[in-house]
């Protein structure tokens, strides 16, 4: 890689880092067309390891506002009512009937016709 190819391509790691760094996005976009025509060997992999670094980065800049109690709720499926304990105590209907529960719990229904 010449002395030319080698600015033209921290050029662009350069404005793509920046574009990422500011709105969340475009180091791959602006960086990798430019990189892949200069040398292939440069994408994926060592593009792939400068943008975990840059995000890195962002996160330790950016520490004091992360969420971290609402990323756990993003990792973890939601519990379905088949799953909890208090599904597994509580009486299943009758099959074959439509059951609909008032504020105070009493069952109230039809038998359905079919």
């Amino acid at each position: 890689m010449s002395g030319v190819e080698f600015a033209i391509a921290g050029l662009a790691v350069l404005l793509g880092a920046a574009l990422q760094g500011t709105i969340g996005l475009g180091l791959g976009m602006v960086s990798g067309p430019i990189l892949a025509l200069l040398d292939p060997t440069l994408v994926p992999g060592p593009l792939l390891m400068l943008a975990t670094l840059l995000t890195l980065t962002v996160v330790l800049r950016e520490r004091a506002a992360l969420d971290l109690a609402g990323t756990g709720r993003l990792h973890l499926p939601p519990r379905s009512n088949a799953d909890s304990a208090d599904a597994r105590r509580r009486p299943q209907p009758p099959a074959g009937r439509i059951v609909r529960s008032t504020p105070r719990g009493r069952p109230r229904g039809r038998h359905s016709r079919g």
